[in-house]
């Protein structure tokens, strides 16, 4: 993760990068289905990566932007997630 990172989560909660590892690695996390992977190279160092994730009964869009630095590793710097309504 960059050390710039944000996030804009679906439960409408803004994150840092600190408060998004401690979520993450805590043992009780419970992992996603993840599906509908996609990427799209935006500049010579930026992708915009979209997917769809499923917890339970709930559906989330996702979309991240990664950033490389120059001859540096690939580092997530947004993150979006947009809650799926679900069906009647």
């Amino acid at each position: 993760m960059d050390p710039e990172f944000r996030e804009y989560g679906a439960s409408g909660r803004e994150w840092d990068r600190e408060s998004v590892l401690t979520v993450v690695f805590a043992a009780d996390h419970e992992p996603l289905d993840v599906s509908d992977e996609a990427a799209v190279r935006l500049a010579e160092d930026i992708v915009l990566v979209t997917y769809r994730t499923r917890r339970r009964e709930r559906t989330t869009l996702r979309s991240s932007i990664w950033r490389r630095d120059p001859g540096g590793p690939w580092r997530v710097l947004f993150h979006q997630g947009t809650p799926v309504p679900t069906q009647m």
